[in-house]
């Protein structure tokens, strides 16, 4: 089972195919893992998620790298 679901995200991971992951990530736990599991791992990533880009939005070191790193991701 999780032979799969590694198999999908790693077919996911190739360049210019990268906005696709998150939606991979939500999409699979709902079919591969338990109903209480996916719910909670789907919450886990959000959060984790917004916390990170907070983090880089309040830090001025990183605000520089973190406007790149957002073009490059959803410029595809």
């Amino acid at each position: 089972m999780l032979h799969f679901f590694q198999a999908d995200l790693s077919r996911n991971l190739i360049p210019g195919n990268r906005e696709s992951i998150a939606r991979s990530l939500f999409s699979r736990a709902n079919v591969y893992a338990p109903k209480a599991i996916s719910q909670s791992l789907a919450s886990t990533i959000c959060r984790s998620t917004l916390s990170l880009f907070a983090f880089l939005r309040s830090s001025s070191h990183f605000t520089a790298s973190s406007c790149h790193f957002n073009k490059q991701i959803f410029r595809h």
